[in-house]
C-alpha cells in the first residue's frame, strides 16, 4: 500500500527519539514493507544523515526544498576540507568542533563540524576585519546549499543555491520578501519564503495519485492541509508531540475543521469536533518482550505527564496515604514538569508524621524506601523498572503512548482518565483520586490483577507490529 506522510521534522530534530509518533509510525509501515512517501515542507541539509541516524534510510521522500533547488542528488557524499578553495597562505588550526582558518595570521574562516561526532562540515563563517559576512550551509550530499549574508551584525538576505551552485531564491530578511526562479522556469516573487514552500508543496500534493494523506500537525502543515483537503482525504495526527517548539505548539481549536487519528478517545471537554477521531496508536507492541513478574513489592510506576501542581501533588498525597496503609507499595514517579518537586512534599510528609509520632519509629524508617523518584525516562530505562512493575499510572490529558504501548507489551493494567488504544473499552477509568484507591486496592489482590493480566496477555497480537500495520491500512484504505 502506498502512503504518504507530512510529517514536522525539523534540522534540529532526535533521530533518535523514541516516542516521535511520526518517526514510529513511518517505521512501521516500513516494516510491514509499505511503500512510504515523506514530504518534507522543511529545510533539511543533511536530511541523508538524519535517515541514517533515524534508521529509515531506505524510506521515499520527496523535498520542497530539493524541488526549489534542483536537486537530484540522492546519496551522502559529505564535502570535505580539500573540496574547497583556500588562500595559498592559508594555515588551519584543528579543535574538535571546528577548524579555524588563518591567512597572514588573520582569521580568515572558521569550518564548524555536526554535533555530537564532528565528522561532517556543518557550516562555513567567512570573517572579514573580525566579524562574519556570509555564512555557507554544507548539504551533505556534496554541495553549498545556502549562503547567508550579513552587514555588521545584521543577516541581510539568504541565497538558496542549486548543486550546481546557481542562485535559485533570494530572501530579503528585512522585508521578508522572496525573489525565486521556480521549477516550472518562471520568475515570481513570495511575500515570504513560507508562502514559497507551501505552493510547492500543495501542487506536489495534488499531482499524487495517493488519495489520503497523513499529517502531523503544525501551523505551516495545518494550513497546507486546509488547501489540499477538498482533493484528498487529510487525516491529522493528534498525538502528543513531546520536545515540541514554541512555533510548533496548537491551539486547542486548531484541529476541530480536520479528521483526526489519535492514540485515546477524547475527553468529554473535546467533543465539539467536527469529525469523530479515529482511535489508532503509532507504536507496535513488541511481543517479544518479557510480562511483567512483580517480586515481593506491588510497584505502580506513575508518569506524572502535563499536570497541574496542586493535581500532582493531590495524587502525590492520595498514594502516600495508601503507601502507609500497605508496606508492600512501591511508588515509583517518573516525573518530566520541573515546576513539580516531590522531593520536598514526600519530606515535610514524613516530618509530619515524626512530629505527630502516628506511626512507629520503625515504620517510619522504611516508609520513605516505597518512594523512587526519577526525571524522564525513555522506552528503554523504563523497561529495567516495568519488568517487575505491577501497574501503570498516567493521569494526564494526553497519554503517553508510548508507556501504553510498553504497559501493554509486559502485561500491565494501565490506569488512565480515558481510554487509549491500546486498552479493552470495559476498561475502568480515574475520574476522581478516589478512583485511584479503589483500582489500586482491588489490583492489590493477586486473584484479580492475574485475571487482568490474562486477559492482556491474550490481545498483546493484536497490537503486534503487522497486527497494528492491517488496522492502519484499514483506516487509509
Amino acid at each position: 500500500m502506498n502512503i504518504t506522510l507530512l510529517p514536522t521534522w525539523q534540522e534540529n530534530s532526535n533521530s533518535k527519539n523514541e516516542v516521535d509518533s511520526s518517526l514510529a509510525l513511518t517505521k512501521l509501515f516500513l516494516r510491514a514493507e509499505d511503500q512510504v512517501t515523506v514530504i518534507f515542507a522543511n529545510y533539511l541539509p543533511r536530511l541523508r544523515t538524519w535517515l541514517g541516524q533515524a534508521h529509515i534510510e531506505g524510506v521515499r521522500y520527496w523535498s520542497a526544498y530539493d524541488e526549489l533547488q534542483q536537486v537530484t542528488l540522492k546519496d551522502r557524499q559529505p564535502l570535505d576540507l580539500t573540496d574547497f578553495t583556500w588562500p595559498k597562505n592559508a594555515e588551519f588550526i584543528r579543535m574538535y568542533d571546528r577548524i579555524t582558518v588563518l591567512v597572514d595570521l588573520v582569521h580568515y574562516a572558521t569550518i564548524y563540524f555536526t554535533y555530537p561526532k564532528a565528522d561532517l562540515i556543518d557550516r562555513i563563517d567567512l570573517l572579514r576585519d573580525g566579524q562574519v559576512y556570509q555564512q555557507l550551509t554544507i548539504d551533505d550530499r556534496g554541495f553549498v546549499s545556502r549562503v547567508l549574508t550579513y552587514q555588521g551584525d545584521v543577516l541581510n538576505t539568504i541565497d538558496y543555491l542549486s548543486q550546481s551552485g546557481t542562485v535559485v531564491a533570494t530572501e530579503n530578511c528585512q522585508t521578508g520578501q522572496v525573489q525565486a526562479l521556480l521549477p516550472n522556469g518562471s520568475e515570481q516573487t513570495f511575500a515570504k519564503i513560507d508562502t514559497l514552500i507551501e505552493q510547492l508543496v500543495v501542487l506536489h500534493i495534488q499531482s499524487l495519485s495517493d488519495q489520503t494523506i497523513l499529517v502531523e500537525p503544525s501551523a505551516e502543515n495545518l494550513a497546507i492541509a486546509q488547501r489540499v483537503q477538498d482533493d484528498k482525504r487529510v487525516l491529522v495526527l493528534d498525538y502528543p508531540f513531546y520536545g515540541a517548539e514554541i512555533n510548533q505548539e496548537l491551539g486547542p481549536n486548531d484541529l476541530l475543521s480536520f479528521q483526526t487519528v489519535t492514540g485515546q478517545v477524547p475527553l468529554a471537554s473535546s467533543f465539539n469536533q467536527a469529525h469523530q477521531p479515529i482511535v489508532l496508536g503509532p507504536f507496535a507492541v513488541d511481543l517479544a518482550t518479557k510480562n511483567a513478574v512483580p517480586k515481593e513489592h506491588f510497584v505502580c510506576y506513575w508518569r506524572l505527564g502535563a499536570l497541574s501542581a496542586d493535581y500532582a501533588n493531590h495524587i502525590f498525597t492520595t498514594l502516600f496515604d495508601l503507601a502507609i496503609e500497605h508496606e508492600d507499595l512501591v511508588i515509583i514517579v517518573e516525573n518530566d514538569m520541573w515546576q513539580v518537586g516531590f522531593q520536598q512534599l514526600l519530606t515535610e510528609k514524613l516530618g509530619q508524621l515524626a512530629q505527630n509520632q502516628i506511626l512507629a519509629f520503625e515504620r517510619l524508617e522504611t516508609l520513605p524506601a516505597q518512594f523512587v523518584l526519577l526525571d524522564w525516562q525513555g522506552p528503554k530505562k523504563r523497561q529495567e523498572y516495568l519488568q517487575t512493575a505491577s501497574v501503570v499510572i498516567d493521569l494526564a490529558d494526553q497519554v503517553d503512548l508510548s508507556l501504553q504501548a510498553q504497559a501493554l507489551a509486559h502485561g500491565l493494567p494501565s490506569l488512565t482518565k480515558t481510554q487509549t488504544a491500546y486498552q479493552a473499552p470495559e476498561m475502568q477509568h480515574i475520574e476522581t483520586v478516589n478512583d485511584i484507591v479503589t483500582s489500586l486496592n482491588w489490583l492489590l489482590n493477586q486473584n484479580n490483577w492475574q485475571s487482568v493480566q490474562k486477559a492482556l496477555i491474550q490481545v498483546q497480537a493484536d497490537y503486534a507490529s503487522d497486527a497494528l500495520a492491517a488496522k492502519w491500512r484499514l483506516e487509509l484504505h
